[in-house]
């Protein structure tokens, strides 16, 4: 389905508006853009720090675009040992893992603490 990944910016009569797989979100002026455009930025660069901390393994490992309560975000996902997908986030207090279920783990972990998660058996 059309807008379950994707993403763009583009201008309209009322402003700037960045469509991030499926949700639209209005900008009043072109600074309001370029602050969650950098934003977006940070954690994209964030995530692929974690792709390498944790050692994932780049064949059942990807960065995704995401939506976490209803905000923009970037996702490492991975498999874990058991074949269980995960989704892997940071942000300025640890790695949040949502499991297969949807649910967040209750934690947040270190990306050490991650990477002995993804090789449990």
């Amino acid at each position: 389905e059309f807008g379950q990944e994707a993403r763009f910016l583009f201008a309209n009569a009322k402003g700037t508006a960045l469509f991030w797989m499926g949700e639209l979100e209005q900008f009043a002026n072109p600074q309001q853009a370029r602050k969650a455009l950098e934003n977006l930025e940070r954690r994209l660069k964030r995530i692929r720090a974690l792709f390498t901390e944790v050692g994932a393994n780049p064949k059942n490992s990807r960065v995704v675009p995401d939506l976490v309560d209803g905000e923009p975000t970037y996702a490492l996902e991975s498999v874990t040992a058991k074949g269980e997908p995960v989704r892997m986030y940071v942000d300025g207090e640890g790695v949040r893992l949502r499991l297969s279920n949807g649910q967040f783990m209750p934690q947040k972990l270190s990306p050490q603490a991650a990477r002995k998660r993804l090789a449990q058996p």
